[in-house]
């Protein structure tokens, strides 16, 4: 917190304990031997994958799986490096050994990279179980920030540095924010000690300018912040209504299923 620096050993690294979040996702061919070919060209060289590949100019990817073909020695020697402890070959190199520039990206499934191979080295490669990842942005899915965790962070990205001479670089900044509070109201149907009745929530959501250019779903979410007075407890409005609805499905169709009554200004 406080968008400090990410650079210093790992027990100086601030801690991420405020967030939870699922798995990070990296943009990557679905499977290997996702390239068709690589095809030299006057500006640097295009890649066929099999499928849509969903990059964009200015991405950034690494190949993974790449050999030299058994008759393609004449176009990509291989000579032993010291430094590795093996054989290498700059063909190879040129794709595996670091993150590639995409200059452009002519269908869904081309791209031009900026690397530059002869015609000669793309036909002496072996793409059979050749993968290809993208290098340059991660998607975390349902990332959640705890109570208490506002404030602004440094998005640090690294390969899981361990010693004190590794560090991870800063991508960006995070601002937590408090949402705002809704007015809002409670009413209870009954006054019965022990009787189960249905509760009227009342609440006028806010108009605030950051709800209209916000990207991505919104959720909006009731909590009871007393439960010794009244214990709410969910039970559906119609008989055999589902107790999970998918966002893309909502509706308020779906919702008077939930819901034993429910009115808004929305059209849907």
């Amino acid at each position: 917190p406080g968008a400090t620096a990410c650079g210093g050993p790992p027990a100086t690294r601030p801690p991420h304990a405020d967030f939870s979040a699922g798995e990070p996702e990296l943009l990557r061919s679905p499977s290997a031997g996702g390239v068709t070919a690589l095809r030299s060209v006057g500006d640097g060289t295009r890649i066929l994958a099999t499928a849509p590949h969903g990059l964009s100019p200015g991405a950034r990817i690494r190949f993974s799986n790449v050999t030299v073909r058994t008759d393609g020695s004449a176009a990509c020697p291989s000579l032993f490096s010291v430094a590795l402890n093996r054989q290498v070959s700059h063909c190879v190199e040129a794709l595996t050994g670091h993150s590639i520039q995409v200059i452009s990206v002519t269908s869904d499934t081309t791209a031009l990279l900026n690397v530059t191979l002869s015609a000669q080295e793309c036909a002496a490669l072996d793409l059979t179980q050749a993968r290809w990842t993208r290098t340059n942005e991660q998607t975390f899915q349902n990332l959640v920030a705890k109570r208490g965790a506002q404030g602004r962070y440094s998005v640090c990205w690294g390969q899981a540095p361990t010693s004190d001479v590794e560090y991870a670089m800063p991508v960006g900044v995070l601002d937590v924010r408090v949402p705002l509070t809704f007015r809002s109201a409670m009413h209870v149907t009954s006054q019965a000690p022990g009787l189960d009745t249905p509760s009227v929530v009342a609440f006028e959501t806010g108009n605030a300018a950051a709800y209209t250019i916000a990207e991505g779903p919104l959720s909006f979410k009731l909590v009871f912040r007393d439960a010794t007075r009244v214990r709410h407890a969910f039970r559906a409005g119609n008989q055999g209504a589902p107790q999970h609805v998918l966002r893309e499905h909502a509706s308020q169709a779906r919702c008077g299923f939930l819901f034993k009554e429910l009115w808004s200004e929305a059209e849907d």
